[in-house]
């Protein structure tokens, strides 16, 4: 018997896995990848799930990773940025959490994507602090992100940087102790600079005030200014019915996860005008999806987060639940959405 391939190294991905027998199909044996760190965020499937083969004279030996079942928790909060929703799924699902693994994820994850989601993260941490996070569970998260931040720099080359702003952001915010950086274990070099860079982040002058804008201009004290933007987008293609320069537009917000917030404010806007601009704002939603700017995911997703806010729209817009349904069934009668979708 032939001896089984060496597993690479590959990211900073946990492989906690079991291990299954397959009978060899056709003589012939598959091997699939890991993928990169992240990768569970553009995923369609409930099951997240990686699978490597193994290729023996008889048989095919599957490895299957068997990830915290809350991954797909961890995406919708990314998407949609709202906490208290994070909150409420996991405490519904508490006992299936390993929580430092958690924050572990969460932190790999939005490292893969923009500065928005790194603030989402480090926001979360800090407001589920004692409420669903004790301190020992964002001590031994931080660590085991340590731990593998040696290999997240092959998939992440700005990993120890980020790294290091997420504990110093932590410690500012008071749920990681100062301690953390004397008393952490730095398996690699690239662990230690990442504590070295928090440890100068939180020693020079003025750290409380700088950290609390750590992520830069794309956090999410921007915002208010992204929503700004898009306002500007839907009232120039009100004017120019030019969905190219919108697409243009909305990429160089470079935040993907706002994309169905997008839609939602696109949506509200649309409500407070005539019924003709309502039918452009489902033109434009058309012809986004077709350059690809936006996903059918997107749309939906947009949909039900302004039916989640229908109470607050509604104090405005007294009509807005009835408004709503019609741009949704309207939506689904284009083919925007699915005939299947449903805002329920």
């Amino acid at each position: 018997m032939s001896e089984p391939k060496k597993e690479e190294k590959h990211g900073g991905k946990d492989r906690h896995s079991g291990v299954t027998r397959d009978p060899k199909k056709g003589g012939a044996g598959g091997k699939g990848t890991w993928g990169r760190p992240g990768d569970e965020l553009n995923s369609d499937s409930a099951d997240f799930a990686d699978e490597e083969y193994k290729e023996f004279s008889d048989v095919v030996y599957k490895v299957v990773d068997v990830d915290d079942p809350n991954i797909t928790t961890l995406r919708e909060f990314l998407r949609t940025g709202d906490i208290a929703d994070f909150k409420q799924s996991i405490e519904e699902v508490k006992e299936h959490i390993q929580k430092d693994r958690l924050i572990k994820k969460a932190i790999q994850i939005s490292m893969e994507h923009n500065a928005y989601e790194r603030e989402l993260t480090s926001k979360m941490i800090s407001e589920l602090f004692l409420d669903v996070f004790d301190r020992s569970d964002i001590w031994q998260g931080f660590q085991t992100v340590l731990d593998s931040v040696e290999d997240n720099v092959l998939d992440i080359p700005q990993a120890v940087d980020m790294v290091g702003k997420f504990i110093a952001r932590s410690i500012a915010d008071d749920v990681l102790p100062p301690s953390f950086l004397d008393t952490a274990i730095c398996p690699s070099k690239q662990a230690t600079d990442a504590v070295m860079l928090a440890r100068g982040l939180i020693e020079a002058p003025h750290f409380g005030p700088r950290l609390a804008h750590v992520w830069g201009a794309g956090d999410l004290r921007s915002v208010k200014r992204l929503l700004a933007e898009v306002a500007l987008i839907v009232g120039e293609y009100f004017i120019n019915e030019d969905a190219v320069e919108a697409g243009d537009c909305i990429r160089r917000l470079n935040s993907l996860s706002f994309h169905s917030i997008f839609v939602e404010e696109a949506l509200k806007i649309s409500m407070e005008k005539t019924e003709a601009e309502r039918k452009k704002v489902l033109d434009l939603a058309l012809a986004l999806e077709k350059q690809g700017v936006l996903s059918e995911d997107h749309i939906v997703r947009g949909f039900h987060c302004a039916k989640k806010n229908l109470p607050d729209i509604s104090l405005d817009i007294p009509t807005a639940p009835q408004l709503l349904q019609q741009l949704f069934e309207d939506a689904k009668a284009r083919g925007i959405v699915s005939a299947s979708a449903s805002l329920e």
